[in-house]
């Protein structure tokens, strides 16, 4: 199964305003930045 997109608009869990950045540590996490929130999530 390809994966296309992530999440929705918003500032809630699971949501982004403007994805800015990912990364993927070690352990196969991904995790995505938000430039508008400041915030940084762990997708799942």
């Amino acid at each position: 199964m390809l994966l296309t997109a992530w999440g929705s608009k918003g500032s809630g869990s699971g949501q982004f305003m403007q994805p800015q950045g990912i990364a993927l540590d070690t352990s196969g996490n991904v995790y995505v930045s938000d430039s508008i929130t400041n915030n940084i999530q762990e997708v799942h």
